[in-house]
């Protein structure tokens, strides 16, 4: 099998760090890797959390692609530049990057890239709390998947649909959606993604007040995210966790893997995680009794949201600390 396609199969299975050391192990012996081998390995990189590798490896992509006038790969590279913007809560380059992605993809034809693009941007503009903007992005990319059977773009969309359909209070819809989105994963048969599906439906349970549920869903998602080696998926289990923990009353327990997100999450540079995870480390703190030191991590979570531009996030943090 050719280098790339056998690079492409194991990122497609989900097997990243697999197919991070098929790259490294490819570069030792020819040092002048493909712009697809590139491209491939910081997506890998990405999901192994190690943003700054994956960044490093997109960006010699689309300075490569840029001066040999390769519109696709410029395309690409700025969509993944702006994935990982996204992540290290650099939102004004995220936006930049996408919207050189998007203006590529809508010239060249590239409705799939397009969608993927779409998808993104609406992730912005949910964090920013524009959510009718968010849903309508999410539609069109929606429509998208839909019409070409992609099971792991369909499986995002809606798990993202879900996220604001409950931030809105929506929770019937919210269901709904997560259920569309573990029917999806599951297709695809990525570990990593089954495990951020199962994850969000457990917010939703806990949302509700059905936490064996949501500790169904956590056991499940644990040991997909093991399984895949996806280290944020793995952070965001903990935190959702750690919520329900708190909800049980076990605000020792609920420290304790509050703590090892954020831990995880700042190492890896998410910054929206981290912050998220640190809010989980504060309101288990006050129910400790440990106001100060939740106060803390309160202030550096309000903070960081307020950063990457979720006001209504950090607002809705504040009411939650208020209210603890």
């Amino acid at each position: 099998m050719p280098a790339t396609a056998a690079l492409e199969a194991l990122v497609t299975a989900g097997r990243f760090r697999d197919a991070l050391q098929h790259y490294q192990s490819g570069t030792a012996r020819q040092p002048a890797p493909s712009v697809d081998d590139r491209l491939l390995a910081a997506t890998a990189a990405g999901h192994l959390g190690e943003i700054d590798l994956g960044v490093m490896l997109a960006a010699e992509a689309h300075s490569e692609c840029a001066v040999g006038a390769d519109r696709e790969g410029t395309m690409r590279s700025a969509h993944l530049l702006g994935a990982f913007a996204f992540e290290r809560g650099r939102l004004a380059d995220a936006e930049t990057h996408f919207e050189e992605a998007i203006r590529l993809a809508e010239s060249m034809g590239d409705e799939l890239q397009a969608a993927k693009t779409a998808n993104n941007l609406a992730s912005l503009a949910h964090l920013a709390g524009r959510t009718t903007e968010a849903l309508q992005h999410y539609a069109r990319a929606l429509a998208v998947y839909r019409r070409r059977y992609l099971a792991s773009g369909a499986a995002e969309t809606w798990h993202n649909i879900a996220l604001v359909e409950r931030e809105l209070g929506r929770h019937e819809q919210a269901t709904q959606a997560s259920e569309a989105a573990i029917m999806y994963a599951r297709k695809t048969g990525d570990d990593g993604l089954i495990a951020l599906v199962l994850a969000g439906r457990a917010e939703g349970r806990l949302a509700r007040g059905d936490l064996a549920g949501a500790d169904a869903d956590l056991d499940e998602a644990r040991i997909r995210a093991g399984q895949g080696s996806d280290v944020p998926a793995l952070a965001e289990v903990d935190r959702v966790a750690a919520r329900v923990a708190l909800a049980r009353g076990n605000a020792g327990e609920s420290y304790e893997l509050a703590l090892r997100a954020w831990g995880a999450a700042g190492l890896q540079s998410h910054a929206l995680l981290e912050a998220d995870c640190a809010a989980a480390c504060a309101l288990s703190l006050k129910a400790l009794g440990r106001e100060q030191e939740g106060h803390g991590f309160f202030v550096h979570a309000e903070r960081r949201l307020v950063a990457v531009g979720s006001v209504a996030r950090a607002q809705r943090l504040a009411r939650e600390w208020a209210s603890g």
